[in-house]
């Protein structure tokens, strides 16, 4: 039977159901870069897809738009890699990325969605790129809110990581 209080009962184990099915992930690097330099790669649609895929993956960008609002699509193929779990095909991800805020050479927010069929992939994740200017270059530090559980943490960390070196060894050379 239908109350009030019952229905606000079950909202309330939803919404506290929702709170512990999502966490935060972070991950961070020290780069030998100037600020500018960082920030320019997340604009840049060449660079982006050097050091943006994780690991092996490669990428194909579209429909690039550097500003808030705009975004881009990414086509992330896996590659040579035995074990292949795409989120999107078998071989690859494909993810949508929204601008939410552009700060010059110190901050980078973007809302990340895979396209996939399975609904465990599809959530909405927010990602917060900082750079911060210390001693000699910058440290580059990404959060990423509300990370569904299907995606392991391990594996998110080390993705991000990877990310992470790939960014430093392009501005560093």
């Amino acid at each position: 039977e239908y109350t009030p209080a019952a229905a606000a009962h079950e909202w309330e184990n939803v919404q506290c159901y929702h709170l512990l099915m999502y966490r935060t992930d972070a991950a961070a690097r020290y780069v030998e870069a100037k600020p500018q330099a960082v920030y320019a790669a997340f604009l840049d649609p060449e660079l982006l897809v050097q050091w943006m895929p994780p690991g092996e993956m490669t990428a194909l960008l579209e429909d690039f738009l550097p500003q808030v609002p705009g975004g881009y699509r990414m086509v992330l193929f896996y590659g040579n890699q035995k074990e292949k779990q795409g989120k999107s095909a078998p071989d690859r991800d494909v993810v949508d990325v929204q601008f939410l805020e552009l700060v010059p050479s110190c901050r980078v927010v973007t809302a990340v969605r895979f396209e996939s069929d399975r609904p465990e992939f599809r959530e909405e994740m927010v990602m917060t790129w900082e750079i911060r200017d210390v001693e000699g270059g910058v440290e580059v530090g990404i959060t990423a809110e509300h990370v569904p559980p299907s995606i392991s943490r391990g594996d998110h960390i080390a993705g991000m990581t990877s990310t992470l070196a790939k960014l430093a060894n392009l501005l560093e050379e």
